[in-house]
């Protein structure tokens, strides 16, 4: 399972998965997911950021993959794809699904997967529409000429296309995949199970969490977010005090993380740092705004190459620098970004991006400008809501003082 901040511990899927219900506008109570996708062979799942739809997902393939679902699913072979790469590379879906099973190096990839198309075999998973930026038409346009295909044959094929809820407004699938679900929010039951899928970290549970969280509603409310509730939850096992204080926002969450990438893993593990923490914030920082603002409609606005990081290098570091080293450290030491393809990185969670990207526009631009120039663009509405956490044109709770995890 994806852990963007926290110790390097291993949390399996199986363990910490809380099974979140679908909602649908034409069902009064929500659905299994294994239910829902046995009768529907097309869908498109929504919700927020950080609401889990990747990891609902990943569980589904995994589950078919095991063959235990005990419905039609366990007869299909599952194929994860990021849309996001297949815009990069310009794809059609069928091409995506050969570049998928070539990266774990499948014999005979096409062959296998142009039979298993023509037979309806297989369950798609197209994760992340919002993703590809001003690839969307273009995108959009090769899920469409799939799906049209694929209403030709005997047996279709099962597609799921998964999306952030605030950028499907324009429902330019709605053609071909009209059911359109949204993943619920976590409520108790799933926090508890959430925390006790964590292994132990050096003595500290995370379940012990649970009581912190239930205690003031602000909180609670905020970890209904699964995102929320795993940054919490790597943020209390990371630290080595008695006393943990929970971030009472979501702007808060993120400014503890960032602190803890960038100052607190490295100072715990006695790493020595060559650049500034400082100086790296703000070439993250930098780095992230233009890339979300500017970006060439055949480049993945997520993705940094060298050229990128080194010239926002220039303007926040004095004198001559490595820049292979500056970017070893944001990898390495920090763990701040990851590898995404040959000489480009990525964040290790896409909202860390936007994050950084809305303090760099609350540095730099106006209000007026922020609102004309991320307003319009779906892709950017989440740096938008972190701009207005940030002036606080959104209500900010107050965490108790008194509040405090033990160990």
């Amino acid at each position: 399972m994806e852990n963007p901040v926290g110790p390097d511990i291993a949390v399996p899927l199986e363990r910490a998965f809380a099974p979140l219900r679908l909602i649908s506008s034409a069902q009064e109570h929500g659905v299994e997911l294994f239910t829902l996708a046995a009768n529907n062979d097309r869908f498109i799942l929504l919700g927020g950021p950080g609401t889990g739809k990747t990891t609902l997902m990943k569980n589904l393939v995994i589950n078919a993959l095991n063959r235990v679902t005990h419905t039609k699913l366990d007869q299909l072979t599952p194929v994860f794809v990021e849309l996001r790469h297949l815009a990069t590379a310009r794809h059609t879906i069928e091409q995506a699904i050969i570049a998928a099973f070539d990266r774990y190096h499948f014999p005979g990839a096409g062959k296998f997967v142009r039979a298993a198309v023509s037979q309806g075999k297989l369950l798609i998973i197209l994760d992340g529409l919002d993703e590809v930026g001003v690839n969307r038409s273009f995108v959009a346009e090769k899920i469409r000429d799939f799906c049209n295909i694929d209403n030709q044959q005997i047996s279709r094929n099962t597609v799921i296309v998964t999306c952030r809820e605030n950028s499907y407004r324009t429902e330019d699938l709605r053609a071909v995949i009209p059911t359109v679900v949204r993943v619920e929010s976590f409520s108790n039951h799933h926090m508890r199970l959430f925390l006790q899928g964590w292994p132990a970290y050096q003595d500290r549970m995370a379940i012990r969490l649970y009581p912190e969280i239930q205690r003031d509603p602000q909180i609670r409310d905020v970890c209904k977010n699964p995102l929320m509730l795993t940054i919490l939850t790597g943020l209390y096992l990371e630290t080595e005090t008695e006393a943990f204080e929970v971030p009472a926002t979501r702007d808060r969450f993120y400014t503890a993380a960032i602190e803890e990438y960038i100052v607190k893993r490295p100072e715990r593990k006695g790493l020595i740092q060559d650049f500034y923490p400082e100086a790296k914030k703000q070439i993250l920082e930098r780095s992230s705004l233009a890339r979300l603002e500017i970006v060439d409609p055949t480049e993945d606005p997520e993705e940094f190459d060298v050229k990128v990081i080194t010239r926002h290098a220039n303007e926040a570091i004095q004198g001559d620098f490595d820049r292979r080293e500056l970017i070893k450290e944001l990898v390495e030491t920090n763990g701040i970004l990851k590898p995404a393809s040959d000489g480009s990185y990525v964040f290790v969670h896409r909202t860390i991006q936007e994050y950084l990207a809305a303090s760099e526009a609350l540095r730099i631009r106006t209000t007026e400008e922020v609102l004309e120039r991320f307003g319009a663009r779906q892709e950017l509405s989440e740096v938008l809501n972190f701009y207005c956490g940030l002036i606080r044109n959104v209500p900010q709770t107050e965490v108790d003082p008194e509040i405090r995890t033990g160990s």
